[in-house]
C-alpha cells in the first residue's frame, strides 16, 4: 500500500472515533427520529436503518445507519458510517462520513468558525459553505460553494463548478484507472475522470494536482501557483495512445513483478511448507477455495464496520468511567490495533492469495517446459514464472477486467489460505499404533478374547491344531 494511501487509510481510521464522548442517549431500531420539538442534552449514539434528526443535539452525533438525515441542530461533530449522510441544517462542528453519497445542502447556517468535512465514499456534494478544510477520498467530489480553508481530494473526479471557491490551497490526485461505477449506486450522475474549474471557479492559494492529463484553468482563477504532475493514464485501450497504453501495462507489470517477488522470496523464506499447502489446496479443491474467499471478502465489509463500532463504543465507555488521561492511549491503542487486523486481512486477501494463484501458475509453466533444476531454484524460478503470466494476464489494458481478475485470484487465494488454515486446526493428533507382539499365540489369545465368545475351558487344544502334520511345534517355537 503506498504511503500516501496509508496515511489517508490511518486519518479515515481514527476520524471514526470522537475526540471526545459524553453518552446521553443512545437510540436502535428500524426508524430513529428527533422531533422538531425534541432536544437532546448531550451527544446522541445511533444504531438505526434511518436516523433522522429534526430537532436539536446539544453535543455530537455518532451514527450507524443506512442513511443519516440532519434537517435540525447538531452543536458538535457529526460521525457517520451510512450508505447516504445528508445535511440541511445547522452543525457546529465537523461532519466526518464513510458514506456511499455525501450532501452538504445549502442551509442557514452550517458550520463553525473552524468546522472541517472529511469523508470517502462514492460521491460528495458541498453546496454550502464550509468554514474549514475539505478532506475526501472517493470516486467524485463536486464543490459548489465556498470552502475556506484547504481541500485534499484523492479519487477519479474533483469538480469546482461556478460557484465553487476555495479559500485556501488545493491538493488534488486524479486516479484515472478507477472504473465508473453505475449511476444507480450513488443515486446522482457520475461524471468522467479528471479535474475541472467552473468559468467562476477560484482557489486562492496554490494548486498542485496530479492527473492523466491537464487541466484547463483559465486566466486568474488560481491565485496562487499551479503544478501539474502528470499522472498514468487510464491505461486503457482506446483512452489513450498506443505508446501509453504500453508503457502504462508493462509498468503495471513490473510492479506486481517487484512486490509479489519480494513477499513470495519472503514466503519461501519463512513458511515454504505452508505456501506449498496452500498451493495444494487451490490445485484440488479450487471451486471450494473460490467459495470460501468470496465468502470471506463479502463478510469483511460488515466485520470491519462492526470492528470499528465496537471501537468507538469501547473508548466511550473509557471515557464515561472518568478515565480521561486514558483515553488518547487507549483511541492510539484501538487504531493501530484496528489497523492491523484491517490491513492484515486484506494484505493476506490481495497480496498472499495472489501469490498463491501466481505460484500454481509458475508450476503449471515450469512442469510443461520440463525444467531441470534443484528444488530451491525450482521453487524461485516457479514463482517467478508465475507471477510474469498472472501480471501479463491480470494488467490488460481494458476497462474493468484488471479489477476483476485481481479480486478473482484474491478469492481463489484467500479461500486456499483458509483451508489450510483449517486442516492445521482440525487436524487431528497422530496416535502411535502399539507394536504387534511375536509371543506365541497362545498368549495373544486373551487380549483377543474381548467382543468374541469365550473358548470352552475343557477345551484340549486350540482349533485346527488336530489338522497339524504330525511333530509340527512351530507356534510353541
Amino acid at each position: 500500500m503506498p504511503l500516501r494511501s496509508l496515511r489517508l487509510f490511518l486519518f479515515m481510521l481514527l476520524m471514526l472515533i470522537p475526540a471526545s464522548i459524553a453518552a446521553a442517549e443512545a437510540q436502535q431500531g428500524e426508524q430513529c427520529t428527533i422531533g422538531a420539538d425534541t432536544t437532546v442534552q448531550g451527544n446522541l449514539y445511533s444504531l438505526c436503518q434511518n436516523l433522522v434528526i429534526d430537532g436539536a443535539v446539544r453535543g455530537d452525533v455518532v451514527a450507524l445507519a443506512g442513511s443519516v438525515a440532519i434537517n435540525g441542530s447538531v452543536d458538535g461533530d457529526v460521525t457517520a458510517m451510512a450508505g447516504q449522510v445528508t445535511v440541511t441544517g445547522i452543525v457546529g462542528g465537523d461532519v466526518r462520513a464513510l458514506a456511499i453519497r455525501l450532501a452538504i445542502m445549502p442551509g442557514p447556517h452550517l458550520f463553525a468558525v473552524h468546522g472541517d468535512v472529511a469523508g470517502a465514499g462514492l460521491s460528495a456534494d458541498v453546496a454550502a459553505p464550509v468554514a474549514g478544510d475539505m478532506l475526501y477520498a472517493g470516486y467524485q467530489a463536486i464543490i459548489g460553494s465556498a470552502v475556506g480553508g484547504d481541500v485534499r481530494f484523492l479519487g477519479a473526479v474533483l469538480a469546482v463548478d461556478e460557484h465553487g471557491q476555495v479559500g485556501g490551497s488545493a491538493e488534488v490526485r486524479i486516479i484515472g484507472s478507477i472504473p465508473r461505477p453505475p449511476d444507480s449506486l450513488a443515486g446522482v450522475s457520475l461524471l468522467a475522470p479528471g479535474l475541472s474549474l467552473g468559468q467562476d471557479a477560484h482557489v486562492r492559494g496554490d494548486l498542485k494536482y496530479e492527473a492523466p492529463e491537464q487541466a484547463r484553468i483559465g486566466p486568474g482563477t488560481v491565485g496562487g501557483q499551479v503544478r501539474f504532475v502528470q499522472g498514468a493514464t487510464s491505461g486503457l485501450i482506446g483512452a489513450a495512445p498506443f505508446a501509453d497504453v504500453m508503457a502504462n501495462y508493462l509498468g503495471r507489470i513490473l510492479r506486481d513483478l517487484l512486490s509479489l517477488m519480494a513477499i513470495g522470496l519472503v514466503a519461501l523464506l519463512v513458511a515454504q511448507g505452508g505456501l506449498l499447502d496452500v498451493t495444494r489446496q487451490l490445485k484440488t479443491r479450487a471451486i471450494l477455495s473460490f467459495g470460501f474467499g468470496l465468502a470471506a471478502m463479502v463478510l469483511a465489509f460488515p466485520a470491519m464496520a462492526l470492528l470499528l463500532l465496537v471501537s468507538a463504543v469501547l473508548l466511550g465507555f473509557v471515557h464515561i468511567l472518568t478515565l480521561g488521561e486514558l483515553t488518547l492511549a487507549v483511541a492510539i491503542g484501538l487504531a493501530i490495533v484496528n489497523l492491523i487486523l484491517i490491513g492484515g486481512f486484506w494484505f493476506v486477501a490481495l497480496f498472499l492469495g495472489r501469490l498463491a494463484v501466481c505460484y500454481l501458475i509458475g508450476q503449471w509453466i515450469a512442469r510443461h517446459i520440463m525444467l531441470v533444476a534443484d528444488r530451491a531454484t525450482t521453487l524461485v524460478i516457479s514463482l517467478l514464472l508465475g507471477v510474469i503470466a498472472f501480471g501479463a494476464i491480470a494488467d490488460l489494458p481494458v476497462d474493468g477486467y484488471g479489477l476483476l481478475a485481481n479480486m478473482a485470484a484474491a478469492c481463489f487465494g484467500l479461500g486456499a489460505i483458509l483451508l489450510a488454515l483449517r486442516n492445521v486446526l482440525l487436524r487431528p493428533q497422530l496416535r502411535v499404533a502399539p507394536a504387534v507382539s511375536t509371543s506365541p499365540i497362545s498368549a495373544l489369545l486373551p487380549g483377543m478374547t474381548e467382543g468374541y465368545p469365550p473358548l470352552p475351558e475343557d477345551i484340549e487344544s486350540l482349533p485346527g491344531m488336530d489338522n497339524l502334520p504330525e511333530g509340527f511345534t512351530w507356534f510353541d517355537s
